[in-house]
């Protein structure tokens, strides 16, 4: 053990932040001096960045042609925004059990299929595909709109089909893997839809806005303290874009507006990709990018493996697959991600996400999954020490629990 290291966490723990950055930020190393990102589409799919990807969800559902009343059925292991999303829109949302590792339950999800059902949402789990090919079937025999969401998606295949391809719509979301302020795609991969979309315009004190908030992520999570004490007085220049906004309620609206919250906002929903947000991800270095996440996945399983106490949830990492983060789980204890940033470590899950029509005991497995599964971070931006730090800690609450 880095016994050292532990220490070091410990410490951290009177401070209130975390001993590691939770979510990866704007550094030079990630970036190149020329564009490189391409468009997660493959021939023939249309590309269109938008704000958010729960707004790519809504929208597709005006590019699907989707009625007032029409059902859209979603897997009952989801964030809550997906759902809001379609309803929001005007649609109604079903469910459907999911098995134990991830992958549809194509039985379940038939059983489900009722008159004014119009489509079924399928998600690529933290990043790894789910095989779509018998809910493609599916979907193709009882006439249904197949939605692809790739928001856990930087790159990735399976079986030679690049994810997102499948679907007549499919969505992405940049910002969970690229750092930027905002940024989802909607893609049209059925030649048959058409989309004309009338994005609000980007304003000045926006385009301000965003730029600050790149800023502060990345100086929260990089700069020593004494820099950090001045980011404090920083905090004016935000008051001030607020005070000028008050000459229009909208972009008052849409200054005081949060991307991180986990509810649906319709008021955001017309608008476009920031510019700044596209400038970032079109110059992000994509292969370092996934090679780092890889490395810090691959680095973390090979010590959880030692740890009798935990159980990953996917114990191999595919070639082609960009993790969004190291899904565990320790038997039947649940809350364990409480341990962790206890000590220090922004583990996550999805218990605080859960859509409240999501009723318990309907879906066992999404019950098992919500309240069993933890989220540890392998972005980008995290060092060999810290991700050796993260096992440590690891180590520590199995201890604890034993």
């Amino acid at each position: 053990m880095r016994n050292t290291t532990v220490a070091d966490l410990e410490k951290n723990l009177k401070e209130p932040k975390f001993a590691i950055s939770k979510e990866h930020y704007l550094a030079w190393r990630w970036l190149n001096l020329f564009g490189s990102l391409q468009p997660p589409a493959s021939n023939g799919s249309r590309v269109y960045p938008v704000f958010l990807a729960r707004n790519a969800i809504f929208h597709g559902l005006t590019v699907l042609r989707l009625q007032h009343g029409d059902r859209v059925l979603v897997p009952a292991y989801i964030c809550s925004v997906v759902p809001e999303s379609i309803i929001a829109y005007g649609a109604e949302v079903d469910f459907y059990d999911i098995c134990h590792d991830f992958r549809i339950n194509i039985e379940q999800c038939e059983d489900q299929i009722g008159p004014r059902t119009r489509a079924v949402l399928a998600v690529h789990y933290f990043g790894f595909p789910t095989p779509l090919e018998e809910l493609k079937d599916l979907c193709t025999r009882r006439g249904l709109y197949l939605i692809e969401d790739c928001a856990h998606v930087l790159l990735g295949e399976a079986a030679g089909t690049r994810l997102g391809s499948m679907g007549d719509i499919a969505v992405f979301s940049l910002r969970k893997f690229l750092p930027l302020y905002d940024g989802g795609v909607l893609l049209l991969n059925n030649p048959q839809l058409k989309f004309s979309p009338n994005w609000s315009e980007e304003s000045f004190l926006f385009t301000l806005k965003v730029a600050k908030n790149m800023f502060d992520v990345a100086m929260e999570c990089s700069a020593p303290p004494v820099v950090n004490s001045l980011l404090n007085m920083a905090q004016n220049v935000r008051s001030l874009l607020y005070k000028i906004a008050q000459t229009s309620q909208e972009q008052a609206q849409v200054l005081s507006a949060s991307v991180n919250s986990s509810h649906f906002d319709k008021s955001l929903v017309n608008l476009p990709m920031s510019r700044l947000s596209i400038w970032v991800a079109s110059r992000s270095a994509i292969n370092r990018i996934v090679e780092a996440r890889r490395k810090n996945y691959l680095r973390l399983l090979s010590g959880l493996h030692t740890i009798d106490a935990y159980y990953p949830r996917h114990s191999y990492l595919p070639p082609s697959v960009c993790p969004w983060v190291l899904p565990l789980s320790m038997g039947r204890v649940r809350d364990v991600q409480l341990e962790f940033r206890k000590r220090g470590i922004p583990a996550s899950h999805w218990g605080g996400v859960r859509f409240p029509g999501i009723i318990r005991d309907a879906y066992p497995v999404a019950d098992e999954l919500y309240d069993g599964i933890i989220f540890l971070p392998v972005h980008q931006n995290l060092t060999l020490k810290q991700v050796d730090a993260i096992l440590d800690i690891a180590w520590l609450v199995a201890k604890d629990a034993a």
